[in-house]
This record gives structure tokens, C-alpha cells and sequence, in this order.
């Protein structure tokens, strides 16, 4: 079921009922107006798949209210938003689930590569599915990355057991065996050159780095704690590496120098989750960081912190109580000009969201919105499921053109890249 509440002709109605209404189901087809300024809000999809989206992709959008995407559901099942209808591009019969998935549009209609918890590696084009790679590596696939500008995708994956695995032309190659004895699980790999060049982050908190048929070791596993995030710039001949820690821990890597410079300790209490990147010619980049409570309980769980190449600032208070769970950043001569997160539940035992019964939830979920001209976030109504999965457009307006889906996979569609910034104010403080 998808319907629309648009073209809205009821001045001053309550936008919080609203909001609420259209979640519910119960405004269908109806036609209100706040001012006379459209809330742009569409729910695409109610909880009839019947289980949570873990993945979105979404097509370049003109943020005009139309929106094509590509969900992928814990159950395994991938489903195809046109604009106007749903398709089921897989069901849930793989038989695992899936770990690591791409989605390509150059095409217009979605190219997909997916791997599985069994290890096996399937690419979905024109219709119909192939399988690239079988089970038989019997390991997880954790980390996956794609080169879609080759004709035939070229692949890397890394896998539960430490291995990395190359495709091209047909045939698989390993770049890696096992003998790490810790998951890679952070990935970043350079195709500017005829054989991909590889970073990867282990479990062990180590990071490798493949160069012309060879390992070398950037750092050991002395950080004694996972790599949770990492991005790498590749510009500079040697990698350039930025990643968070499962301790909470930001670690800098010079690949020019070969130097590793801490640029936060531990303290924060809470993993680093979620994590942008903006790469300059400065020696440090700038951040902007989610913490979660992956790994440790703190009162700094949902924390959002930014860094501008010389030192850290808390952009919100920790009153959200719930992780960071999906982060997308707007980036403007350097500085976050736009910040968009989706939370995640806080469980009483500290875990985030899990298959299976929902642990006691301590506090409710909202997508939530940083704007730095005037230092203030503005948020959805709240959730009483995890902002489980979020797709993000910015505008050419600056403001972002949002899809997120739900722990129980109620998929909804906000688009306020073709109101203005007060309109955008109106619909967010009309709540």
C-alpha cells in the first residue's frame, strides 16, 4: 500500500496529527493544508513485508517527489520501488541472509550484486539472476566492493574468516587467505589502476593494505579493539586512512609519511557507529561521527560529534539515549552544512537492533536533522521501531530528500528538496 498526502487545502492543521496519520494508514487520498505549504509526505510501503529493511538504495532523484529505490529486507528479500509500485526483484528463499549488497543504475533500471551469509555471491541484471560465486567458501561475506564502470563488474570481497577474494573476467582469484585469524571488517579498494589496490580493516583492530601482489601491514592489532568505520583517500599515491574503533578511538594514518596520529582516545565510552569523511589537502580531514552502543554502554550513546581538522565539537546532547544508527552528511566548502541521522533502539542490555524478539526498549526512535546556519536539529515524530535502514538525497536546495525504513519495514519518503528553507521551517515547526 502506498498513497500520498499532497496538495494539502485545510489551513492550519495540526502537522503532528498529520505526520502520525499518514503513518497509520487513515489519510489516504486526503487532501489538508498547513498555509498552504505541502508536508511532501508519501508512505511508500506499510509493514507487509513483514520484516525489517536493512539496506536502502536510492536513484539519483531530482528531488521533485518521485523516488526510485532498492530495499534489502533481513528476511533476504529484495524489493524494487519504481515511483509508483513495488516489485519483489528476490524473495526471502536463498536461504541466508544477505550481508553486503550493490546496486547499480547507470542503466536506469537496478543492476544488483549481493553476498550472503553462506558466502556465495549472486548479480541480478535484465531480469534475472546468476550466480558468480557458490557456498563454498563457507564463510559470511563482510565486506564487498564493486567497480561498475568496467562492463562486467569487477569484485572484491573479504569474508568472515579473513579472506579476500578478486573477480574479473569470469574467474575468482584470492588475494588473501586466512592466516589474519580475524574478520575484515572495514573495506576500502582503489580501481584507478589495472589491479585494485586494497585496505582493509580487521576485527583485531589491525589494518592491511594490498599493493601490486603484496600484503603490508599499516598497523598491528595493538589498537586492541575492531575497526568499526574507515574511509581512505586514495589522491595522494599512498593510502590516506581515517578510521574509528569499536573503543570509540579515532585513529589517522599519513600514508606519505607512514605516521599514525590519534585524533580521539577512548573516553567517549561508545563505538564509533556511523562515520562521513571529507578529504582536503589539510593534514587532518574533517568528521562527522555517530557513536552507538555497539560495544559499550555509555551516556554518551547517539552523541554526534564533529572534528574540523584541528578539534572535536558535540553537535547535539545525548538526551536522544538511542545510537546513532544511519548518518549522511552535506558537505560545504569543507563543513557539514547538513546533517541527517536516523536512530536506532537503545536495549537495556546494550545491544542495538537484533533479529527476533525486541529486547525492553528504553527510548523512542526519529530521523533527526542538523542544519549548521543556525546550530539546531528538528525531528520526525517519534518511532516506536528502529530507524533501521535510510537512503538520503541533498538537494540542489541544500535540503535533503530522505527514504527510511523501519525496524518492521514501514518504508517512508520525505522530500523537502523542492520546498525552501521556510518551508522546510513551517512543515518542521508546524509539529
Amino acid at each position: 500500500m502506498a498513497f500520498v498526502v499532497k496538495n494539502l487545502s485545510k489551513k492550519g492543521a495540526d502537522m503532528k496529527t498529520l505526520f502520525s496519520c499518514a503513518i497509520l494508514g487513515i489519510c489516504l487520498a486526503s487532501t489538508v493544508n498547513v498555509n498552504g505549504v505541502p508536508p511532501a509526505f508519501t508512505q511508500l510501503h506499510d509493514s507487509s513485508f513483514k520484516s525489517p529493511t536493512t539496506q536502502i538504495f536510492v536513484q539519483n532523484t531530482t528531488c521533485t517527489g518521485s523516488i526510485n529505490l532498492v530495499a534489502r529486507l533481513e528476511s533476504g528479500a529484495i524489493e524494487y520501488y519504481n515511483g509508483t509500485a513495488w516489485q519483489e526483484l528476490h524473495n526471502s528463499g536463498w536461504g541466508s541472509s544477505i550481508t553486503r549488497m550493490h546496486v547499480d543504475w547507470s542503466t536506469g533500471a537496478p543492476i544488483v550484486l549481493v553476498g550472503l551469509s553462506l558466502g556465495s555471491v549472486e548479480y541480478y541484471v535484465n531480469g534475472s539472476w546468476t550466480e558468480f560465486h557458490d557456498a563454498s567458501w563457507k564463510a559470511p561475506i563482510t565486506q564487498m566492493a564493486v567497480n561498475w564502470n568496467s562492463g562486467d563488474p569487477h569484485i572484491v570481497v573479504a569474508l568472515a574468516t579473513g579472506a579476500v577474494e578478486y573477480y574479473v573476467g569470469g574467474s575468482w582469484t584470492e588475494l588473501k587467505n586466512t592466516d589474519w585469524d580475524a574478520p575484515v571488517t572495514q573495506m576500502s579498494v582503489d580501481w584507478s589502476q589495472t589491479n585494485p589496490r586494497v585496505v582493509a580493516g580487521l576485527g583485531s583492530g589491525a589494518v592491511e593494505y594490498y599493493v601490486g601482489g603484496t600484503w603490508i601491514e599499516l598497523h598491528n592489532s595493538s589498537f586492541v579493539s575492531p575497526v568499526t568505520q574507515m574511509s581512505v583517500d586514495w589522491s595522494h599515491g599512498a593510502p590516506n586512512v581515517l578510521m574509528g574503533l569499536g573503543s570509540g578511538a579515532v585513529e589517522h594514518f599519513n600514508g606519505t609519511s607512514g605516521t599514525w596520529t590519534q585524533l580521539h582516545d577512548a573516553t567517549w565510552g561508545c563505538a564509533v557507529e556511523k562515520m562521513s569523511v571529507h578529504w582536503s589537502n589539510a593534514k587532518f580531514p574533517s568528521v562527522v561521527l555517530g557513536l552507538s552502543n555497539s560495544y559499550n554502554a555509555s551516556s554518551n550513546v547517539g552523541s554526534v560529534e564533529y572534528y574540523n581538522g584541528n578539534m572535536w565539537k558535540q553537535l547535539n546532547s545525548t538526551s536522544w539515549n538511542a545510537p546513532i544508527s544511519n548518518l549522511a552528511v552535506n558537505w560545504v566548502n569543507g563543513s557539514p552544512a547538513t546533517i541527517v541521522v536516523g536512530l536506532g533502539l537503545q536495549w537495556s542490555t546494550g545491544q542495538k537492533w537484533i533479529t527476533g524478539a525486541p529486547l525492553a526498549v528504553e527510548s523512542p526512535t526519529y530521523v533527526a536533522i542538523y542544519t549548521s546556519s543556525n546550530n539546531t536539529w528538528t525531528t520526525t515524530a517519534s518511532e516506536t521501531n528502529p530507524i533501521s535502514a535510510m537512503g538520503v538525497t541533498f538537494c540542489s536546495s541544500g535540503w535533503p530528500s530522505i527514504v527510511y525504513g523501519l525496524g518492521v519495514n514501514q518504508a517512508n519518503f520525505y522530500n523537502f528538496g523542492g520546498l525552501g528553507p521556510d518551508a522546510y521551517k513551517l512543515f518542521w515547526n508546524g509539529r
